[in-house]
């Protein structure tokens, strides 16, 4: 089925099922457009129709592929408008303003403004809902590095770290909003580290007036991630189970600091996204923002009364200790986001 054949069918679930077909090879960028048409035909659509889109989602990220014509840049890609700023080449959509210092292939730079305005998109509505702004006011400056030198010189951090989100926020409000990358020709790499960082940025649209807590800015980006580090941290959270060093609630939830050390910094953001996790899964994706928000203003027990049918944060402890022991596939760290 074509994308058009697809939007014929979008008030007619069961067709729009049969429709979807899986094959053996997988093209990432016939994905990418196609869910883009499908989510503009979804806007108004019934749940049960943003339901399909996700079961095809699933399935074509587990190894399988489109079937159909491929869709054409005109019919689906975001637009981009092309220009020269401060020495820079400059890819502008919506909502981003790609900044690259080499020729790169269209292709690359299609790709990368597909996945930002989707993953923006997707993150919002996600955690924020009803308050993500449809299109920001400020744009998010992408810069693209094409060595360690120069990301480090513009970024100020390891080029191990591959990517950092920079932002001003106060009085209600971002001021201003930044990601520079350490852009890597296996797309894939980058792609991985933009989904995380740019859960940060889209935070800041909820947490403009405080900071929001370590635990849910990483256990949240950590969890919106689609690469290999969220299994990883699985595996992190497995060996912690087993030898009993798991940080109480109470320590993971007053954290304002990141651990120095390597093994319990990775503990920690391993279990910051386990508990987000749950949280979403048993509460909502919005009472994991009530939470966060009312903790930073009134304290963590009060905040927690307040937002769950719970006493305490040792009650909260206990229920996600017990949820971690029932599924050992529970244990995983990744939470999909809403289409």
């Amino acid at each position: 089925a074509s994308p058009r054949e697809l939007l014929a069918l979008r008030t007619r679930p069961a067709q729009l099922a049969c429709a979807i077909t899986i094959s053996a090879q997988w093209c990432y960028g016939v994905l990418v457009r196609t869910v883009r048409v499908l989510l503009k035909a979804s806007l108004e659509a019934p749940m049960q129709h943003l339901k399909l889109l996700a079961l095809f989602l699933i399935a074509a990220v587990s190894g399988g592929s489109v079937s159909g014509e491929e869709i054409s840049a005109d019919e689906a890609a975001v637009p981009i408008r092309f220009s020269t700023a401060n020495g820079w080449q400059v890819a502008s959509t919506s909502n981003f303003r790609i900044h690259y210092g080499r020729e790169m292939p269209r292709r690359e730079l299609q790709t990368l403004a597909d996945h930002l305005e989707l993953r923006r998109q997707q993150t919002g509505t996600t955690w924020l809902g009803e308050q993500f702004a449809k299109r920001w006011s400020v744009v998010c400056d992408v810069f693209l590095h094409g060595s360690d030198r120069q990301y480090e010189q513009h970024s100020r951090m390891p080029a191990a770290t591959v990517g950092y989100s920079r932002l001003k926020v106060g009085r209600g409000r971002v001021w201003s909003r930044r990601l520079d990358l350490r852009w890597h020709a296996e797309t894939s790499r980058s792609l991985d580290v933009v989904s995380h960082e740019l859960t940060h940025i889209v935070l800041a649209d909820r947490f403009c007036w405080r900071q929001i807590p370590r635990w849910a800015d990483e256990g949240i980006a950590i969890a919106s991630e689609t690469g290999a580090r969220p299994e990883r941290l699985a595996g992190v959270m497995r060996e912690a189970i087993q030898s009993g060093r798991l940080f109480s609630l109470q320590e993971l939830l007053a954290a304002r600091a990141y651990p120095q050390d390597r093994q319990m910094a990775d503990l920690f953001y391993a279990q910051s996204a386990s508990l987000v996790r749950y949280l979403a899964e048993t509460y909502g994706h919005e009472q994991v923002i009530e939470l966060a928000d009312s903790a930073s203003q009134n304290g963590l027990e009060s905040a927690i009364a307040e937002t769950f049918p719970l006493r305490s944060a040792a009650e909260l402890d206990q229920q996600w200790r017990e949820w971690l022991s029932r599924t050992p596939e529970r244990r995983a760290t990744v939470i999909a986001l809403d289409d």
